[in-house]
């Protein structure tokens, strides 16, 4: 009996091929396995017993990092087959293989890494099929090395043999290489060219004596230095003009992190993972991290994910030096990351060391960050190296072809094929023309890595979004997605929900349809129609986007508009802001000049942040509200209330009463982290209540709730439990972000599911 077997999903660049092979050993089936455009596809000759205990064996004994999306089996002419064989990969015109992610280094490798009699022994550059570059290397499907990076580097004999041998896991591993044929590191020593362990050593020197390294790492340059050296930290903030965001650190010893940080069972198990991602831990020692995340009560750590990043590590072990160092991406402030040496050279001429490689990045991709909520579930802050390109499967068979563009901020990118959506790696702030040409080559790199030629293409309803503007110069059927809308349908699509379906959206800003700023939104979506439900009650905006900014003056404006009596307003204010500025602040509320009126969540965590922390300014998006979830220790036993009113024909969220309540709290000194606790609850149980009266006219339904603001842990957390008090069923992202990386997917929902705003204008 003959079979062809057609296995689709990330089953190349896995080690799928060899494992078929010894499959089909174990089963005595003759034939041949090999790599297409459209996946893997097998010719398969047996007994029929045994070949269905092979074809079963497919997806129960797979490979650790293979991805089994479908397998299909058909009858093939009686032909036959001497041996299994494995042959030639073949490449079609349609392009239907998934490109897998780049994999952090395997147990095995990192083994021979630091074997001294192996002759990889301290080789940064050490993979197999089972670990090493994938996605950060191809050009082009099928994934073979003549396809990447690689071809360059032609093979020696013993990595020929490695490569050729279907018993070693190395067999078509497309990276494979060692110091003789493959790859190399090199520095530059005040014009002298240091190659191999002699410039390893000199940047290890380097950072252990308190200096910054750059150093180009698997989709880009890092830069470097020691966590726990306010100095270098210091210098290294100056550089990257960056007064207080947090930095990404790395560990090489992963054992020892426990000393420094809360770990679970299951944040050990992420940390080890093959994606290891950047994980945000809780601190046990908050003066060892005051330098690099200030203000905090977590530190996003990753453990060294490459063989370069090992040996690093070991060097810097032997000179007694055990601190996690900073490894934040390699770029100027909100630029994308530096992938080329000569760029990189340039860039951080001012650096101690610049640690180059001869492997080229051809797809930069930045680290990957995520956090795990009290059920352990993973929740994605960024998503890229360890995740991209995978594809989340959606509940269609559509044969569409789509882009989604995404949106301004965190943007990614989505493309559909075949009823799957494949998200692009972070491409960052579009704001930055160098984002917008990273942007712009990223989506002309996928469309060809995938195959894919879009016939629709979904942006935000924003009509000045650069992502809209840029995706509306290209060819095809335009459609356009308002932003909360978008978010909540991200949730949507990650969970297979299609109708009927409750919707939180929170975050900092949003085109509203009614001209205002968006950013506390209540939807129902049912029969493809979205019915805007409740929102957080208007309140103006004196400045703008200067408002995200100096964040006192979303507090002012809340108090002002509110009524606030002058005296306490004086109270409050004095010293930090001048006479005149809160004048002028009066007279644009009072006018409504340059004082857009918004409902966002975002700046409301920010005037709770000013009352009670009396930080009036923030240095990057966001600092007031993660270091207003920073102070919350437990849950309070009461809360500061937020008023439901119907107007206008819906339900708002007023504010007010609470940010009076804790106004008075502030100026009496009550202590910051029971004010916080207070803040989060109060808007926890408002959540809650909304959707209770909401649900008197629409009946029982899930809840989906994303934005930026639900990757808050603690408000995230209370939210749920009083949701379920009142028996409601939340969902939350985990696939994509909550914030606005997770956009792209919800507009390709939008589109599949036909959705139609119930609003004026959105014609």
């Amino acid at each position: 009996m003959n079979k062809k077997i057609t296995v689709k999903g990330v089953v190349q660049g896995v080690g799928f091929r060899p494992f078929i092979w010894r499959l089909a050993g174990e089963n005595g089936i003759k034939g041949h396995v090999k790599n297409t455009s459209s996946g893997v596809v097998i010719e398969a000759s047996g007994e029929k017993n045994a070949l269905a205990k092979f074809i079963s064996g497919i997806s129960l004994k797979k490979p650790p990092r293979a991805e089994i999306s479908s397998v299909k089996t058909e009858n093939s002419p009686p032909k036959t087959y001497k041996t299994f064989e494995i042959l030639k990969s073949e490449s079609l015109k349609q392009n239907k293989a998934a490109i897998p992610a780049d994999l952090a280094v395997c147990g095995d490798c990192v083994s021979e890494t630091m074997s001294q009699s192996d002759r990889r022994h301290f080789y940064p550059f050490t993979n197999c099929t089972n670990c090493g570059p994938r996605f950060s290397i191809i050009e082009r499907i099928p994934y073979d090395r003549s396809y990447t990076v690689m071809k360059s580097f032609k093979l020696c004999p013993d990595c020929l043999r490695e490569y050729e041998n279907p018993a070693d896991r190395r067999f078509h591993a497309q990276p494979n290489a060692c110091p003789v044929c493959g790859p190399g590191v090199w520095t530059r020593v005040k014009g002298r060219l240091l190659r191999g362990e002699k410039a390893l050593d000199h940047v290890v020197r380097i950072l252990a004596e308190g200096g910054l390294a750059a150093i180009k790492g698997l989709g880009g340059f890092h830069l470097a230095c020691d966590a726990f050296s306010p100095k270098a930290v210091e210098r290294l903030r100056k550089f990257k003009d960056r007064p207080r965001k947090p930095f990404a650190l790395m560990s090489g010893e992963p054992e020892n992190l426990g000393k420094l940080l809360f770990i679970s069972r299951r944040e050990k198990k992420c940390l080890n993972s093959f994606r290891a991602p950047v994980l945000m831990l809780r601190k046990k020692d908050f003066k060892k991290f005051a330098a690099v995340s200030p203000g905090l009560d977590t530190a996003g750590v990753m453990i060294a994910y490459t063989p370069l990043h090992r040996v690093i590590f070991k060097k810097l072990a032997a000179l007694g030096f055990r601190n996690p160092l900073v490894m934040t991406s390699g770029n100027l402030r909100d630029e994308p990351v530096i992938k080329d040496n000569e760029k990189a050279e340039e860039v951080f001429a001012s650096f101690d060391a610049v640690l180059c490689h001869d492997r080229p990045i051809h797809n930069r991709v930045d680290d990957s960050v995520c956090f795990l909520d009290t059920s352990g579930g993973e929740r994605l802050i960024r998503r890229a190296r360890g995740y991209v390109p995978e594809s989340v499967r959606l509940p269609f068979e559509s044969r569409e072809q789509a882009l989604a563009a995404g949106a301004d901020m965190k943007n990614c990118f989505a493309l559909l094929r075949d009823g799957e959506a494949f998200l692009s790696q972070h491409i960052g702030d579009l704001e930055e023309k160098l984002n917008r040409d990273f942007y712009g080559e990223t989506i002309s790199n996928m469309k060809k890595l995938l195959g894919i030629k879009p016939s629709v293409i979904v942006a935000d309803l924003h009509p000045d979004y650069h992502s809209r503007r840029i995706t509306d110069a290209l060819p095809g059927k335009h459609v356009y997605v308002q932003h909360h809308v978008a978010h909540v349908l991200s949730v949507m699509a990650e969970t297979g929900l299609k109708d009927g379906v409750l919707g939180v959206s929170f975050d900092g800003t949003g085109y509203g349809p009614d001209g205002k700023i968006w950013g506390g939104e209540f939807f129902y979506i049912k029969a493809g129609k979205v019915e805007r439900k409740a929102h957080l009650s208007y309140f103006p905006l004196p400045g703008g986007d200067l408002c995200a900014s100096e964040i006192w003056r979303s507090l002012f404006s809340l108090l002002y508009a509110g009524g606030v009596e002058n005296k306490k307003l004086l109270s409050f204010f004095r010293g930090a802001v001048k006479v005149s500025e809160r004048n002028t602040l009066m007279r644009m509320i009072d006018s409504g000049v340059n004082s857009p009126l918004t409902s966002s969540v975002g700046r409301l965590f920010d005037a709770f942040a000013c009352l009670i922390k009396r930080d009036f300014y923030a240095t990057y998006e966001a600092q007031g509200a993660m270091e207003l979830e920073s102070l919350v220790r437990e849950k309070p036993e009461d809360f500061y209330r937020f008023n439901i009113v119907e107007a206008d024909g819906s339900l708002q969220i007023s504010p007010l009463e609470a940010v009076s309540a804790c106004l008075s709290d502030s100026l009496a000194g009550e202590d910051e982290g029971l004010m916080a606790a207070r803040f989060h609850l109060g808007l926890s149980v408002a959540v809650a209540e909304t959707l209770s009266k909401i649900r008197k006219g629409t009946g029982p339904a899930p809840v989906c709730l994303s934005g930026g603001v639900f990757q808050n842990r603690v408000l995230t957390e209370w939210v749920s439990g009083e949701l379920s008090k009142r028996g409601f069923k939340a969902f939350f992202n985990s696939k994509v972000p909550a914030n606005d990386g997770g956009i792209a997917l919800g507009q390709l929902y939008s589109h599949l599911l036909g959705i139609k705003p119930a609003w004026p204008g959105n014609d």
